[in-house]
């Protein structure tokens, strides 16, 4: 199913820890996506130790700002945007890197 921010089109697109595609989410987003017959799609992925509200927030800031550049298109465009979820969640056992 579709969300939406700044009145775009969005999808989520989920890995597991071993970096496997989600099974059943992934495909629909896909198939939707080649539906919509987008002018451009735009994938963003949020960073290390983020956990999925974190993500989301990113997002929302982010494509929220994209979308009013928009608006400044001299030709049409069809954008679609994908945002990007993987477990970057640290363990909390796990010492933080020593940078």
């Amino acid at each position: 199913m579709t969300d939406t921010i700044a009145g775009l089109p969005f999808w989520e697109i989920t890995f597991d820890e071993q970096g496997d595609p989600d099974g059943t989410a992934n495909p629909q987003a896909i198939k939707e996506i080649a539906d919509r017959k987008l002018t451009d799609v735009v994938l963003f992925s949020h960073g290390w130790n983020n956990n999925h509200t974190v993500a989301m927030a990113l997002y929302q800031g982010w494509f929220a700002h994209l979308a009013a550049q928009l608006t400044h298109a001299k030709n049409p465009v069809a954008v679609g945007l994908v945002g990007i979820f993987w477990p970057s969640q640290r363990w909390s056992d796990e010492p933080i890197p020593d940078f």
